[in-house]
């Protein structure tokens, strides 16, 4: 159970539900609640990948009570009653997430295979169990009985669970298209990032040729200006001389009489 005092399930207990890992600590609460006349129902499981089946299975727990308190399995419970592979998701983010329910109020670890311990210590007035379990089969009956908690068949059909979904993701994994589709999703992001620096490749002539343009233009306009600078000058010099001509003298030749 020291699994419990680390990282995100400190942080449960401070922002969600309450994450209690003393369990005296946890029966002083129930107690408390039970002797102003809530119920107390209490529930728990692996909650691996958390899917609708949980979620529709707890809030069902809710309604049967006033508080829900859930036990959580520790990894290493989970290597030990179902699969040296699981969990998934370890025990801290499990536990947030089921935290993150409105309808949740206490939270506690779980280290061994069963909920027998935790039973006789918290004393609920009710403990529920998902569909696919009957109230003679559940494992823990003999001790809910023997403590006085009612066992409650919660939850909808069990048509969910953490294994369908993992089998499901490594059914599209291994699907033909699959890697095909990747490999395109990949390429056009490739080919996405490309344009950005082939656009910026495009625009560099198109200012050449601007500039070009600019040059041609001033160049032009110096011309122009130079021409009509000569055009003026000749124009002044062939403009007629101001006032009346003078006539031309007229040459004194001696004639012999």
């Amino acid at each position: 159970m020291g699994r419990g005092r680390t990282g995100r399930a400190k942080y449960v207990s401070e922002k969600m539900a309450r994450y209690v890992d003393d369990l005296d600590e946890l029966r002083g609460i129930i107690s408390l609640l039970q002797s102003q006349g809530k119920l107390v129902v209490f529930t728990n499981g692996s909650f691996d990948l958390l899917h609708v089946g949980h979620a529709r299975c707890l809030k069902d727990a809710k309604s049967r009570g006033n508080f829900l308190v859930i036990g959580v399995n520790t990894d290493e419970s989970i290597k030990e009653y179902k699969d040296p592979a699981l969990p998934v998701m370890p025990f801290e983010e499990r536990v947030e997430m089921l935290g993150a329910f409105s309808f949740v109020d206490y939270i506690t670890p779980i280290a061994d295979p069963t909920a027998d311990r935790v039973l006789e210590i918290l004393k609920p007035d009710v403990y529920a169990k998902g569909t696919d379990y009957t109230p003679d089969n559940v494992p823990e009956r003999d001790t809910a009985r023997k403590v006085g908690a009612e066992i409650m068949i919660v939850g909808d059909p069990k048509d969910h669970s953490s294994r369908d979904v993992i089998s499901r993701i490594l059914a599209m994994k291994d699907k033909p298209g699959a890697t095909k589709g990747r490999k395109t999703a990949s390429k056009k992001a490739k080919v996405a990032k490309k344009k950005p620096a082939a656009a910026a490749k495009k625009k560099k002539p198109a200012t050449k040729a601007k500039t070009a343009v600019k040059k041609k233009a001033s160049t032009t306009s110096e011309s122009s200006g130079s021409n009509v600078k000569k055009k003026t000058t000749t124009t002044k010099s062939k403009a007629a001389p101001k006032g009346k001509p003078k006539p031309a003298r007229k040459s004194t030749v001696s004639s012999a009489k």
